[in-house]
């Protein structure tokens, strides 16, 4: 990135010079130094060679232009773009977007960020959600191309898998990761047994409990996926369900993470209408609609009593523990999924589930 704000600051400093020393020799006002050096402006092109001759450096050394950056510096990008999204034109924003790419080409965890970023925003994005979805999965496989660290080329990998997967594209999923179930081995419990041997206990719970948290919603989200293969084997189904709620129910998911859960209730609602279950369909709606009408916005991310060390966590990740949707998008899409929903639309008629009908109308038009 550029810090040349950065370099004139610790230049004119190292010179013993004044704001407005630099400011007459180069025909300018002492507020654009100042705004120069705070970051809030860059110095017109054709004075970067007179402010390199001026404090003997090269416009290299004035640049110091990174193509790189830190991870923090990633996060902040993707929360500031995420922003801007939510407020802005989306052409605007995807311009923006498309100049960060550019601009950071070489940064592989910036260019994973920004695949992530157009993936969890194409719906918003203007044209063709999968246009998005395509410029994703060329981002993910420039990763490797561009790095050797083994975490984030298999994360590319996955989330490129991920790309085939919504582009229908089942033989090029397998082709990335393989036929059959990897064996799972954690880092985050070698990397917390790392840190208790060096008597960082901290850092080890810290670490585990940031593990454990997600592990949560990845047991979660498989369940939810688990219930649409199911189906055609009542018990099975109803067993998953039972499991699924259990976990919600141990860890509080409603309230960690509600998006997962909320995937879940709607995944066995459908479920059980497709099994001509109305009493466990208006089961899983009673559970799914006090959390859905009342998401907070933003949707945010956040530890509890029981996961009290993972907020530092949460603040490092790209996302900064904001979930990629706004609360009323997900209100309204999850209420027009299950309302148009052939396996709930004649359940969803039955007098006796007219008061949910009418709770999950409510929400496409709030």
């Amino acid at each position: 990135m550029l810090n040349v704000g950065t370099v004139i600051l610790a230049q004119r400093k190292a010179a013993g010079l004044t704001q407005q020393a630099v400011a007459d020799f180069l025909g300018v006002s002492k507020a654009s130094v100042s705004k120069w050096e705070t970051g809030q402006s860059y110095p017109d092109i054709t004075l970067l060679p007179l402010l390199a001759s001026f404090f003997n450096i090269t416009v290299d050394e004035l640049l110091a232009y990174s193509a790189q950056l830190a991870d923090a510096e990633v996060a902040q990008l993707y929360r500031q773009l995420q922003a801007r999204l939510l407020k802005e034109p989306a052409a605007v924003v995807y311009q923006a977007i498309e100049a960060t790419i550019h601009r950071y080409y070489a940064c592989p965890n910036l260019v994973l960020s920004m695949g992530l970023l157009l993936l969890n925003h194409s719906d918003l994005l203007p044209g063709d959600r999968l246009t998005y979805i395509h410029e994703a999965q060329a981002l993910f496989a420039h990763v490797p191309t561009i790095t050797q660290t083994p975490a984030l080329i298999d994360k590319a990998t996955k989330l490129a898998a991920m790309c085939d997967l919504m582009l229908q594209q089942p033989q090029a999923v397998l082709a990335k990761l393989g036929t059959t179930a990897p064996e799972a081995m954690p880092a985050d419990s070698l990397i917390a047994g790392a840190y208790q041997q060096l008597g960082q206990m901290d850092q080890a719970i810290a670490t585990l409990q940031s593990g454990l948290y997600q592990n949560v919603a990845v047991m979660l989200s498989g369940l939810t996926n688990y219930l649409q293969l199911t189906i055609a084997a009542p018990a099975r189904f109803t067993a998953t369900v039972q499991r699924g709620q259990a976990l919600i129910e141990a860890f509080k998911v409603a309230e960690l993470n509600p998006i997962v859960a909320i995937n879940f209730w709607s995944s066995a609602a459908v479920g059980f209408g497709a099994l001509n279950q109305a009493d466990q369909v208006a089961k899983q709606l009673h559970l799914l609609l006090p959390v859905l009408q009342t998401l907070p916005e933003p949707l945010t991310l956040h530890g509890d009593a029981y996961f009290d060390q993972i907020d530092d966590w949460l603040a490092a990740t790209e996302t900064a523990g904001v979930t990629p949707r706004n609360s009323g998008h997900v209100k309204a899409e999850m209420a027009q999924l299950l309302l148009t929903h052939p396996a709930l639309q004649a359940i969803l008629a039955q007098p006796s589930l007219a008061p949910l009908q009418e709770q999950l109308k409510e929400l496409i038009h709030d």
